[in-house]
């Protein structure tokens, strides 16, 4: 009786307006069933690999609006598990259907379409009835949006019917299988997440009571789901899974050289040679040379040069020995500096940054000899930490490990500098730059991350850092608690936690981690030319703004430790009666954003004005 009038039936699914006769249809599908088994004669491995050789390298869909239900490491293959879960011939389905009480099931063989671009299969049966709802029939279609060696995709979009508006809407679920990261015990390691949402067919009153009931019957689902998978499947301990980056880290071994093997590396060059030449020259020629007279205006102790020759060689002597002065000195100053905190563990309760430094590939050289003296510079929230000099090495090999203080806040950026010893004019000169966006990467690629630089010449000569990075929370499951308590004593007013719907929304809108939680969004517009409305989004790192008019999207975020000042505008008629929160971003940063700034001043940096808040003081605080 809530259904909106006038909705196009044909909207609905084929296989929602199938059920007008059930007994019909039954007989159909299971005569269909059969026929189509006789005349496949493929094995699920056989048309996985079809499917697999088609793909095009597409991306992994993310996870859907409506939450992730599971996400769990199983000590698996990936092909395995993608077997054990979506084979016909697995008895994972049948195990799971009588632990639910789901009866009738029925499952068509996968078929292969658009070329063997997608494959797919119909699956019913009856759902076990519950304390609000009889049993119904149900009908799903899954389809596999992804699959190539590693990783596979499925969406299972599921329709019932008999139930109170089941004609307004599907619950399609959609299960990820990618790569786990390493163990020690060398096993192969799968990641399953699954996720959901619910998609409305028909506009009706009861979304939210429909998405409410959805949600908790999902839940009970999936728990009994994962509870039999991890009888089937070992899962990943989480003991093991922190000991991956111990035993990461515990594999790096760093070069061992003597002091005198890198002082020949770095002395063995025409500098170093002649001056030696010279020098040894000078002392056989004064042994073997008699003393002269006293004469001109010499005196005792003090013995000028006789000719302008003589003035000639102690020029070149004098400036020989400067150059070789300047050498050891710069080579006493390179050995100072150890680079590696092998064995200092970094110190406080929170966000625990680990940066292994491996190799470097492809270093360029800025002297003529074509040689380099590369160090690498990391910093992260203002402090940093420097390698190791590689003296004469465009491919050096550091093994070398940093750790950084642990911080309150979760860091956003990890800026990554290469530099040359012996620069121009006695100077370190940059031989290229990264920079590891943490908002912009998941935790777990960091684990084996290569980092092609960027620079004129790290571009040229296709510069590339190995590093191994990891980013820890000591603080355990309370991180978000943890920060909200701490915003709450600095605003002055109790911040509500926010579901994770809501987060996981947030989220897949702005392209971030899993890690990163919403704190509060508001309604206001976006001066430009022209105001915007839309809304300003406020997360632990970003400030970031959304809007959508007539099916133009404006969006962008800014980092917080990028911004350098937030001041407040009084209302003007421009700004229609409404204070203006003016943001201005450090100079060379926020380039993302440049389409949302609306002025940029005489030293670069980009001004972002946000008004007509609905509550100005809640959202300025």
């Amino acid at each position: 009786m809530f259904s909106s009038k006038g909705s196009d039936v044909s909207s609905i699914s084929p296989s929602i307006s199938m059920e007008l006769d059930q007994s019909e249809t039954d007989k159909v599908e299971v005569d269909d069933i059969k026929t189509e088994d006789q005349s496949s004669n493929e094995t699920f491995e056989e048309t996985v690999k079809k499917l697999q050789s088609a793909d095009q390298g597409s991306e992994i869909p993310s996870n859907l609006p409506g939450g992730v239900v599971m996400d769990q490491l199983y000590i698996i293959a990936t092909e395995d598990l993608n077997v054990l879960l979506f084979s016909p011939n697995s008895n994972f389905a049948k195990s799971l259907a009588d632990i639910q009480g789901t009866t009738e099931l029925q499952m068509s063989p996968w078929k292969l379409e658009n070329d063997n671009m997608s494959m797919k299969r119909s699956v019913t049966y009856i759902k076990a009835a519950t304390k609000l709802i009889k049993a119904v029939k149900a009908y799903e279609e899954q389809t596999y949006l992804k699959a190539d060696e590693k990783n596979f995709a499925v969406l299972a979009s599921v329709s019932t019917p008999d139930v109170m508006y089941g004609s307004t809407f599907k619950a399609e679920v959609l299960y990820v299988i990618t790569p786990g990261p390493e163990l020690p015990s060398g096993e192969q390691c799968s990641r399953l997440v699954i996720s959901w949402r619910m998609n409305f067919l028909q506009s009706t009153m009861m979304k939210g009571m429909i998405e409410n009931g959805a949600r908790q019957g999902m839940k009970d689902s999936f728990d009994q789901y994962a509870t039999l998978l991890s009888q089937t499947v070992k899962p990943v301990d989480s003991k093991d899974l922190g000991s991956t980056k111990e035993q990461a880290l515990a594999s790096l071994k760093a070069d061992p050289q003597s002091d005198l093997k890198l002082a020949m590396q770095y002395f063995a060059n025409f500098t170093f040679i002649s001056t030696f030449l010279m020098g040894l020259y000078v002392l056989i020629h004064m042994c073997l040379v008699a003393p002269t007279t006293i004469q001109g205006l010499e005196f005792f102790g003090l013995d000028l040069p006789d000719s302008v020759g003589e003035v000639v060689v102690c020029t070149l002597l004098v400036l020989q020995g400067q150059r070789m002065l300047s050498l050891i000195l710069r080579f006493m100053r390179a050995r100072a500096r150890n680079g590696s905190d092998h064995g200092i563990k970094a110190q406080g309760d929170g966000w625990l940054l680990t940066v292994a430094l491996i190799e470097g590939s492809n270093i360029a050289a800025v002297d003529s000899n074509g040689l380099c003296n590369p160090y690498v510079v990391f910093t992260c929230n203002g402090k940093t930490r420097t390698s190791s000099i590689k003296f004469n090495k465009s491919d050096p090999l550091w093994n070398e490990i940093f750790e950084f203080d642990a911080l309150d806040d979760p860091p956003s950026v990890l800026d990554v500098v290469v530099y040359d010893f012996d620069g121009p004019f006695d100077e370190a000169a940059s031989l290229g730059h990264a920079e590891i966006n943490f908002l912009k990467t998941n935790i777990s690629d960091l684990a084996d991350l290569r980092v092609s630089l960027e620079g004129k010449l790290a571009q040229a000569c296709h510069t590339k850092l190995h590093l191994k990075i990891f980013l820890d929370n000591t603080r355990g499951g309370n991180v978000v608690k943890h920060y909200l308590s701490k915003m709450e004593k600095e605003v002055g007013k109790k911040i509500n936690l926010r579901s994770p719907q809501t987060n996981s929304a947030f989220q897949k809108l702005f392209g971030l981690p899993p890690e990163e939680f919403l704190i509060n969004d508001f309604t206001c517009h976006l001066k430009r030319k022209m105001p915007l409305q839309g809304r300003l989004f406020v997360s632990a790192r970003i400030l970031g703004f959304h809007a959508k008019l007539f099916g133009h999207k404006t969006k962008f975020f800014l980092l917080w430790e990028d911004i350098e000042d937030i001041q407040v505008v009084p209302p003007t008629f421009s700004s229609m009666g409404s204070p203006i929160i003016v943001i201005t971003i450090r100079q060379g940063r926020g380039a993302d954003a440049k389409h949302g700034a609306k002025t940029q001043d005489e030293q670069g940096r980009l001004k972002f004005h946000f008004q007509s808040f609905v509550s100005f003081n809640v959202a300025n605080r």
